[in-house]
């Protein structure tokens, strides 16, 4: 919860630092009910503006409008007085929307910009932390505590080193506190299973083919479209093309082996060598203008001789 965020970008200062204060008295509530692993942290002044300097300002106004116990100007922290805060939380809330898709976009592995869309396997992938809700979210949860299903979710991290300095293998337990929507647990489980069995048949062609059509198919590859006669249509046209020129490559490799057969290996390379060379210095005068930089290369060697080259450029 930052006094930077985009949602708050429209709000006057004053009601920006009435919200931040009421969306951190609502979240410091919802943890100390139902977060048994972490104690709620402190509202720091400094969290409500960027310039410190301004804090003074911050906490003499919040203090004006009877939201905070009153505190000296070097005080960092803010405490709030409950009655005047719980008399203002309905007027300032929105209720959060979560995951229900049954999918998940993640960063693909060892990538920095490309996102993956894949199944939910794991119901903490959907739950959302408490500490991610906006003022105006937190507002609504713990207005509407009974709506939402609260877990604290732990992560276990693995430490090895060397033992001289005191910490071979050692592990930290963190702990978070989030909440999913109760109405959509009962249909979660169904559309997490819809959504792997999907991603399932996508990857397994011969598989999911096989059992639909009562048909063993063998060479379809699993990497491929075979979900829409479009595609389907497609990889016929690209298959029969390949087919032609495997077709012609095969008439084209019996030719060449019934010429060179009566050669030999030694002679057939010798023949090769020379009909290049010859062939490269007829068409040399024909390549000094050509896109191709090896045949221009090539036609400057013939036409004007070597050259010393005293500048290179590379690129990387």
């Amino acid at each position: 919860m930052y006094f930077h965020d985009d949602v708050y970008k429209e709000l006057p200062e004053r009601d920006l630092w009435q919200l931040l204060l009421l969306g951190h008295y609502a979240q410091n509530k919802i943890k100390g009910k139902y977060d048994d692993k972490n104690k709620p942290s402190p509202i720091y002044a400094r969290g409500f503006c960027q310039d410190g300097r301004r804090v003074p300002t911050v906490r003499k106004f919040l203090h004006s409008k009877g939201l905070i116990s009153f505190s000296w100007g070097t005080d960092d922290t803010f405490i709030p007085e409950e009655e005047a805060c719980e008399n203002l939380l309905s007027g300032s809330m929105k209720k959060p929307e979560f995951n229900t898709s049954g999918y998940i976009t993640k960063k693909k592995e060892y990538s920095y910009s490309k996102e993956e869309t894949i199944p939910v396997t794991d119901l903490s992938q959907v739950y959302k932390e408490v500490d991610d809700l906006n003022a105006y979210e937190v507002i609504y949860v713990y207005l509407h505590q009974k709506d939402y299903d609260f877990k604290v979710f732990t992560t276990t991290t693995h430490y090895s080193g060397n033992r001289r300095n005191g910490f071979s293998n050692k592990k930290y337990d963190s702990y978070t506190l989030k909440l999913y929507p109760v109405s959509a647990l009962d249909t979660m489980d169904e559309k997490t299973y819809t959504a792997n069995s999907e991603t399932f048949a996508r990857n397994h062609a011969k598989e999911i083919l096989t059992a639909a059509f009562d048909l063993k198919f063998r060479a379809l590859h699993d990497d491929k479209e075979y979900m829409s006669l479009k595609e389907v249509t497609k990889r016929i046209w690209d298959v029969e093309n390949k087919m032609r020129l495997l077709r012609r490559t095969l008439k084209e490799l019996k030719v060449l082996q019934r010429k060179a057969g009566g050669l030999g290996d030694k002679a057939l390379q010798k023949k090769l060598m020379s009909t290049s060379a010859s062939y490269i210095k007829r068409k040399a005068p024909l390549w000094l203008n050509s896109k191709d930089s090896e045949k221009k290369e090539l036609s400057l060697l013939v036409c004007k001789g070597a050259a010393l080259t005293l500048e290179s450029t590379i690129n990387r």
